[in-house]
């Protein structure tokens, strides 16, 4: 049986909002238990320069250590309780706008990577 409240199904709906509104290029939610779901990320998010952010959704704040000690590397975090998808969507559009790399072209970003 499905509980009432999954938080992933919310920020499906938000990340739908933000890819309709083209704040997103596009987004990709991994499978259950599938490999990158086991990496410690719950959704892609493909940027519209090209940049893909990866994030976890989690419902509280205590599963928030666990997961940054066995998935260090997914830093991109979102803790869903029962928000509004409207809500979700905005905290995620500000977390992609803090992003340091955004406010850059990309080829000055690959130009420094290489």
């Amino acid at each position: 049986m499905k509980p009432d409240f999954v938080p992933e199904d919310v920020v499906l709906r938000a990340l739908k909002i933000l890819e309709d509104k083209n704040i997103i290029a596009h987004f990709f939610q991994a499978e259950k238990n599938g490999q990158i779901d086991r990496d410690g990320i719950d959704f892609l998010i493909f940027l519209e320069n090209g940049l893909c952010l990866p994030l976890q959704v989690k419902r509280g704040k205590k599963a928030l250590a666990s997961h940054f000690r066995k998935h260090p590397h997914v830093k991109f975090v979102i803790i869903v309780s029962r928000d509004r998808p409207e809500r979700i969507a905005n905290s995620i559009r500000r977390m992609i706008c803090k992003i340091p790399e955004l406010k850059k072209p990309l080829g000055r970003i690959l130009m420094r990577n290489t």
